[in-house]
């Protein structure tokens, strides 16, 4: 017989969202610009959500288009399910101040979302693209204080951009502060590269200002790579301007300084969001890359990249 107690265990929610687009792009074949070219599920995702008490549970089950032949004979059609940027976690608050996590959950690096329902642009950014994880596997402990939050994380890695996939045990020190219309943090990620048993860091700052309708961010991150003999570095500059009630311009400026095969990039971004109602949002965005000479000084290329899909979440 079950106890009282249990017939009142709420039950799981589920929610989701799904982001298909079309893509043109002038980039040559290779060149990370050039993917998912033509149309795609370019973002999606399954949400379950579970709290009781003190336990909130959430797992993240996200999926796309998988845009290239596998080996294995997949055709081009099919779905990369719950490979990119999933999470499946377990956060218990102790009290309202300390908290813990333990599983896969995102990486607290970086100004934009993994999730294309929480990122203004389509696409993300040279930083996010480049230089950082998507998420952790592993355990975290925060502690908020008045407008201040300190996380600290360990964990291993799951990354399928950076190309440090799982190499070793990584720690991540992160600071927020949060007050009215200012937030800014700070994080530190760093590890022993076991082949060179050399340190592998990354150092972060945002800092932000929410106006209303206007809000700016500025970000920076600085890779050291042992691996390579890469010391990378990341400016970035986002803001957004609500036009009209439902309309929203954005504006994404980048430079990278020896990040991926390219010497230099300079990065220009312009978004549109038309947000028809609460569930269903339209986007555009067009980006213009000019990336200088590359490692092999071979030459200077300039891309240009245009978006168009939409974002329905249920």
């Amino acid at each position: 017989m079950a106890h009282a107690e249990d017939s009142k265990i709420p039950l799981p929610k589920v929610s989701g969202f799904l982001m298909p687009i079309y893509k043109w792009t002038n980039a040559p074949e290779g060149d990370d610009a050039s993917a998912d070219k033509g149309y795609s599920l370019k973002d999606a995702a399954l949400y379950f959500s579970h709290d009781y008490k003190k336990v909130h549970v959430f797992v993240d089950l996200a999926f796309r288009s998988q845009t290239t032949t596998t080996a294995s004979g997949e055709p081009n059609n099919s779905f990369g399910f719950a490979k990119y940027s999933s999470q499946a976690f377990v956060n218990y608050k102790f009290t309202d101040s300390l908290e813990v996590t333990f599983g896969q959950f995102d990486t607290l690096l970086g100004f934009e979302s993994n999730d294309g329902k929480d990122r203004f642009f389509i696409e993300g950014g040279l930083a996010s693209n480049q230089a950082l994880n998507t998420t952790e596997t592993g355990a975290m402990l925060g502690y908020t204080l008045g407008d201040f939050k300190i996380q600290l994380v360990n964990a291993n890695q799951n990354n399928e951009t950076a190309g440090y996939q799982n190499k070793a045990s990584e720690s991540i020190v992160f600071l927020t502060y949060t007050k009215d219309w200012f937030h800014a943090s700070s994080g530190f990620l760093t590890y022993k590269e076991p082949t060179t048993n050399k340190s592998f860091n990354i150092i972060e700052g945002v800092a932000g200002v929410d106006l209303g309708k206007l809000k700016v961010d500025v970000e920076f991150d600085s890779k050291k790579d042992p691996t390579q003999h890469i010391h990378s570095q990341f400016y970035s500059l986002f803001s957004t301007y609500q036009l009209f009630d439902k309309f929203t311009l954005g504006l994404r400026e980048e430079y990278a300084h020896n990040a991926s095969s390219k010497k230099s990039q300079v990065q220009h971004t312009l978004g549109f969001q038309y947000d028809e109602s609460e569930v269903l949002s339209l986007k555009a965005s067009y980006t213009f890359n000019h990336s200088a000479k590359d490692m092999q000084k071979t030459g200077r290329t300039n891309t240009q990249t245009v978006l168009a899909g939409l974002v329905y979440k249920f």
